[in-house]
């Protein structure tokens, strides 16, 4: 699996009279799986149905749907070198190639732009994370905090735990 932070850029951005920070992170991993097989574990990860990513980002879906399709809304928390808790609604919802996520509440607010795209039998996944601090402590974390650079290890480290999930998954079938 190759896995890289393609561009960052963060700056700080006033809202409602505060300097808050602001991130514009892109990453891009290799999983050894076709489109189909890692859209769907996407999707059953934002839905609870799985739990692969544990225990470093799990989401409670809203509701007892737990089908993933536009507007489909979950809290998320992340545990990685700290905790973070954000809702999140998915705004676009392309089958097998894209999703769309828009966080607007909690510790972050912004977007978040999962692409999948067939590369040689394998899939390339691009997230796209443009995302404002929304709490104070965040904020001031993020004088001292590469959060960008935090937020790209982190995805990382997710890239990975899907390309173990996926090939013992594979394993278990033959």
């Amino acid at each position: 699996m190759r896995a890289r932070a393609k561009a960052f850029k963060s700056h700080e951005e006033t809202v409602d009279g505060s300097k808050m920070a602001r991130y514009d992170v892109v990453d891009e991993g290799i999983i050894d799986a076709d489109c189909a097989t890692v859209f769907k574990a996407y999707a059953n990860e934002f839905g609870g149905i799985t739990h692969v990513w544990m225990p470093i980002w799990e989401s409670q879906p809203r509701g007892s749907d737990t089908t993933v399709q536009k507007g489909t809304v979950a809290d998320i928390t992340v545990h990685y070198k700290g905790t973070t808790k954000f809702a999140a609604r998915i705004t676009e919802f392309v089958k097998d190639k894209l999703f769309t996520e828009e966080f607007f509440e909690g510790d972050y607010t912004g977007t978040g732009e999962w692409t999948f795209e067939p590369l040689d039998g394998k899939t390339k996944v691009r997230l796209r994370w443009k995302a404002t601090t929304n709490s104070r402590s965040l904020t001031l974390a993020a004088l001292f905090i590469d959060i960008g650079k935090r937020h790209s290890e982190l995805v990382h480290e997710l890239f990975k735990a899907w390309n173990r999930h996926l090939r013992q998954s594979k394993n278990s079938k033959l």
